[in-house]
C-alpha cells in the first residue's frame, strides 16, 4: 500500500478496479442477466441461495424484480438483502452458453435506464 497526502493507494496503481454491477435484468424466476463494470455479462441462477433463510425472500418473483443497484451492489428490500458482485460473476456463465434462455424481462435499476438492451450489431466491413 502507498500512502500519499493521507490517502491510501494499492501498491500497483495499474491494478484492476473492483468488480461492480453496472446493470441487471431478471430473465426467469431465479435467473438474472448481470452486466459488470468490466463489460462482462453473466447469466446467474441464484436459486441455490434460497436455502439460506436471509435470502429466501428472493424466491418471490415480485421481490426479485424489485432490485436496485447501490454503489455497484445488487440489492433488494431497501438494502436489507444483497449479493456480492464477485459471487454473481463467479457463479454466472456468459449468455451464449445458456441454452433455451427465456426472453429478457425489462427491469429498471436506475431511473430512466433499462439494462436489458442489446448492443447494436456491428456493421459489415466495406
Amino acid at each position: 500500500m502507498i500512502v500519499k497526502d493521507g490517502i491510501c493507494y494499492p501498491d500497483n496503481p495499474a491494478a484492476e478496479p473492483l468488480l461492480s454491477v453496472a446493470g441487471c435484468s431478471v430473465v426467469g424466476n431465479s435467473t438474472l442477466r448481470v452486466r459488470f463494470n468490466s463489460g462482462d455479462v453473466r447469466i446467474v441462477d441464484i436459486s441455490p441461495l434460497f436455502e439460506f433463510p436471509a435470502l429466501k425472500p428472493l424466491g418471490n418473483p415480485e421481490i426479485l424484480r424489485a432490485f436496485s443497484i447501490d454503489h455497484g451492489i445488487l440489492n433488494w428490500l431497501d438494502g436489507e438483502l444483497d449479493i456480492a458482485p464477485e459471487w454473481l460473476f463467479d457463479h454466472g456463465v456468459p449468455p451464449g452458453i445458456v441454452p433455451n434462455m427465456a426472453p429478457l424481462v425489462s427491469c429498471v435499476a436506475e431511473p430512466g435506464t433499462e439494462y436489458n438492451a442489446r448492443p447494436p450489431a456491428p456493421s459489415p466491413a466495406p
